[in-house]
């Protein structure tokens, strides 16, 4: 075991970051082994080349580097740009009371729509649909039927959105992938219509995407993941491994994404 590698996942990650911007190094492969390795130390789960999930990855990571911040700071630069809060709005439709408990959340995980070939927004419809339920009212005193509806009411500086493109089958027994096109814009993905009412600051609805996760093959425990990032001078490249390649702004724009960030217009 190398006795060089950093005792902490944001040790190890600041050092990538700095590899990764040396001018000297900007057109060379750099390999993130030591990162990884710190990780797998940290999580199990990610030991060894078995498939793994990416969001469970990204919530690992981001997880992780935040706890270690937070022990000289409460607020720390995960969630400055990626913490956002959802507002659960809850009326009772007995005496119309209304409760909101705010939940802070690191990326959005969207439903994919049955009918073919869904769009972004349609996803985000989906997520934040009212729906009835069983609550206690403090006014009634009693258990009664609410609404429930989601708002965004801390929209995050990055943007995150998961799309659940796996799926139990209850006839297989097992989960399977939904491999269907989900439109997004790549520009002025435009969230207000899911935010709180009184959420007025200019643009603080509007986001542009800069990088997405694709999962090429079948399976959950199979596969494997690529990205698309948005580069110098407005251009897009695919990431594969040690490949990358600039691409064209149609292809980017057709890929069928898993996750995808979007950062929010200044």
């Amino acid at each position: 075991m190398s006795t060089n590698i950093p005792r902490n996942i944001t040790a190890v990650f600041s050092s990538l970051i700095r590899s990764l911007w040396t001018p000297e190094k900007l057109s060379k492969v750099i390999s993130p082994h030591q990162f990884f390795d710190q990780i797998a130390r940290t999580a199990p789960i990610f030991q060894g080349y078995q498939q793994q999930d990416a969001q469970e990855f990204l919530h690992c990571v981001l997880n992780r580097l935040h706890t270690e911040m937070s022990t000289t700071q409460h607020s720390t630069i995960i969630t400055n740009l990626f913490q956002g809060e959802l507002w659960n709005e809850i009326t009772c439709k007995k005496c119309g009371n209304v409760s909101v408990k705010s939940d802070p959340f690191l990326d959005l995980s969207l439903d994919i729509p049955e009918h073919l070939n869904p769009a972004i927004h349609g996803c985000l419809e989906n997520y934040t649909a009212p729906c009835e339920a069983e609550w206690f009212c403090q006014r009634c005193g009693v258990s009664t039927n609410c609404e429930k509806t989601l708002k965004l009411g801390i929209c995050p500086a990055i943007l995150c959105l998961h799309l659940k493109r796996f799926r139990w089958n209850p006839g297989r027994r097992r989960k399977q992938k939904l491999d269907g096109f989900v439109e997004f814009p790549l520009s002025r993905l435009d969230v207000s219509d899911w935010m709180c009412i009184d959420y007025d600051t200019d643009n603080c609805g509007l986001y542009d995407c800069y990088a997405i996760v694709v999962h090429h093959g079948q399976g959950i425990n199979s596969g494997h993941y690529t990205a698309f990032v948005l580069g110098v001078e407005n251009q897009w490249y695919h990431v594969n491994d040690e490949k990358v390649i600039p691409v064209t702004l149609e292809l980017v724009e057709n890929v069928k994404a898993y996750i995808i960030f979007y950062k929010r217009r200044e």
